[in-house]
């Protein structure tokens, strides 16, 4: 990856792409005390773009510039775009020490024209994140509630126990009868619309796979997104005959 001095030096060959004409997908911004850099994804007849620091260039371009090693980048560009596209943006703020914000776009519906069978997009409302507290993705998602005003919450093992210490008294949770994460866990399942799961590699192992388990056993929505990449993350949520479970 860049080093921190190298941040969005590299010029890219593309300037002749128009993103004001392209359908934007997710605006990632990293940013510290002294800067603030927006990424965002961008969709165009299937194909994908990146515009940061006022230049577009193809997704793949973003990620040569990223990645140091051209072996990684192939599974980055493999299944979900946005879910990987965050997902590496993740793992540059970690490396950077910089916060990470996310919001997701979605464009007006573009008006029908003869020949053009596109349904409206809709818009998923969320309410409120439900979280344990605990290091990475769990709190991610806390952190972006409470940045962007949505309301939080969910269960955390008893005396807000967690990897690094004690969850934050800013997380508002509430504690379960036991230390346990596995209770944390069902708690959060049992009392949500869905569950996301976050990982790096396609196979869930240990407390993710626990988590769909526990998901499947509650008869809850579940989504897997990983940075290996994704094949079908709606066919995941809904099934095939859309089916929620």
């Amino acid at each position: 990856m860049l080093k921190p001095t190298e941040r969005f030096e590299i010029l890219v060959r593309t300037n002749h792409l128009k993103p004001e004409m392209m359908r934007p997908l997710i605006k990632v911004t990293l940013y510290d005390a002294t800067s603030e850099n927006d990424c965002t994804l961008l969709e165009e007849d299937g194909e994908y773009f990146v515009n940061f620091a006022n230049r577009t260039g193809t997704y793949r371009e973003f990620l040569r510039m990223i990645l140091l090693d051209d072996r990684l980048y192939p599974d980055l560009v493999a299944g979900d775009a946005a879910a990987s596209f965050f997902a590496l943006m993740k793992a540059v703020a970690d490396r950077w020490k910089d916060r990470i914000k996310a919001e997701v776009l979605y464009p007006k519906p573009r008006r029908r024209t003869a020949g053009n069978r596109r349904k409206p997009v809709k818009q998923m409302i969320i309410k409120r994140i439900v979280s344990g507290g605990q290091t990475g993705a769990d709190r991610a998602g806390l952190d972006f509630a409470i940045e962007h005003g949505l309301k939080h919450g969910g269960w955390c093992p008893k005396g807000r126990r967690a990897e690094d210490g004690r969850i934050p008294g800013r997380y508002e949770l509430k504690e379960t009868q036991a230390t346990s994460y596995v209770q944390r866990t069902e708690w959060n399942v049992r009392d949500s619309d869905g569950t996301v799961i976050f990982t790096v590699m396609i196979r869930l192992t240990g407390g993710s796979k626990k988590t769909s388990n526990l998901a499947r056993k509650h008869r809850k929505p579940c989504l897997h997104l990983s940075a290996a990449g994704t094949a079908d993350p709606v066919g995941s949520l809904f099934g095939p005959t859309g089916s929620k479970f």
